[in-house]
């Protein structure tokens, strides 16, 4: 009798169980986080990118994710204290873009032998990851032509479905110049899921910061979501630079919504030589992270 009871208490529990762990793992549940983590070189501004990288390595908001985008990686040490923090959680890890060739499948676009420093982005994964390219942009101004800035591509397998993944950091500025040149960029990532050949049955994601302002340049968004082909996402609440757009065409990505986190830090502390003080902080980065998910 004690037999049976176990017997049918153990099928229940796995009954109960089962559609948690299927829902869990299936692709419509599928979460990317986009940040800016704002580790200039610390050569250039000590803005505590040491002390940041602990700290957000163990933050809550950057566990929860099937897939993590990062920008701004230049300060190396503080790039790679982050990554191999999360490499428990995140085990499937691309380089930084424009530090070299080693670690990518291949390595697309412009030279990144004369920049001064990396171009930022890492994508980061829980699933494997069966496909990584890096691709330098063709035109940069301003600061950004001193950093290999570009994006990271991925093909993800997520239960035996592929999701193919991009993480970017688009030119800084408004100008008219920087306006056309981000607009080139834009097309870059465009011609390149087009040569690519994705079959269609497959989802297409492009997330990072834009430097786009929706709100300050509707005109600018629109053309942008124009270009990339992307449907926009619903949004909750106001979005500033940093998004994850769903390509059209490609898979379905139901409801696909973006969420920004307004987020505080514990207490980190640097040496502020304006003020000739140590200053306490309580924020991450100068950028609010961003999520991407089927609603």
């Amino acid at each position: 009798m004690k037999k049976i009871v176990l017997t049918g208490m153990l099928l229940m529990s796995m009954l109960l169980i089962s559609p948690i762990v299927s829902a869990n793992n299936s692709s419509e549940d599928l979460r990317i986080l986009t940040h800016n983590v704002y580790f200039l070189p610390r050569i250039v501004s000590n803005e505590g990118q040491m002390s940041r990288a602990r700290l957000i390595a163990k933050a809550d908001y950057v566990k929860e994710n099937d897939v993590v985008i990062f920008q701004e990686l230049f300060d190396d040490g503080a790039a790679d204290l982050l990554l191999k923090k999360l490499k428990e959680d995140y085990p499937y890890q691309t380089p930084v873009i424009g530090e070299s060739k080693k670690g990518w499948d291949k390595s697309m676009g412009s030279s990144m032998w004369f920049n001064l420093t990396n171009g930022g982005v890492a994508i980061l994964s829980k699933w494997p990851i069966e496909k990584k390219i890096q691709y330098i942009y063709k035109r940069e101004s301003k600061e950004d032509q001193y950093a290999g800035k570009g994006f990271a591509y991925v093909t993800i397998n997520k239960n035996g479905e592929k999701i193919h993944i991009m993480g970017t950091h688009l030119q800084s500025g408004a100008k008219k110049k920087e306006l056309n040149i981000k607009q080139s960029q834009l097309r870059e990532i465009r011609d390149f899921i087009e040569e690519r050949k994705i079959p269609r049955s497959e989802k297409v994601f492009i997330g990072g910061d834009f430097n786009i302002q929706p709100e300050k340049r509707p005109e600018e968004y629109a053309n942008t979501l124009a270009t990339l082909n992307v449907m926009e996402p619903i949004h909750t609440e106001d979005q500033r630079l940093d998004f994850i757009f769903a390509v059209q065409g490609y898979g379905q990505a139901r409801n696909w919504t973006n969420k920004t986190l307004y987020l505080t830090s514990p207490t980190w502390k640097v040496f502020d030589l304006g003020k000739i003080k140590t200053v306490d902080h309580q924020w991450y980065s100068d950028h609010d992270p961003v999520i991407g998910y089927s609603n």
